[in-house]
């Protein structure tokens, strides 16, 4: 993490989004404090999204981390890489 650290200090990025793995479920949301804490995250891309059986950590990521959710894997193919549209997200979590 010392390593990134030192990356993000040198380059200075306009925006530093972490891309996480659906299937870690509630780990998502540890996993995205560390970075932000660390590092300092703008925000997230939620991968993997069809391998899970409910999405629930993508909501919750939205919420307790308090970043936007830029874009969501749905699949293998670029095609599957959609813009976040949080009644997408509910239309799947509610149906």
């Amino acid at each position: 993490m010392d390593e990134l650290r030192k990356i993000v200090r040198v380059i200075e990025p306009d925006l530093k989004v972490l891309v996480v793995d659906a299937v870690l479920g509630e780990d998502v949301i540890n996993q995205c404090r560390e970075f932000d804490s660390k590092v300092g995250i703008d925000a997230v891309i939620v991968t993997k999204l069809d391998a899970v059986d409910t999405p629930a950590a993508v909501l919750s990521v939205a919420v307790s981390v308090r970043k936007p959710i830029l874009y969501l894997g749905t699949g293998q193919n670029i095609n599957d890489l959609m813009p976040y549209d949080p009644e997408k997200l509910l239309g799947i979590l509610i149906p």
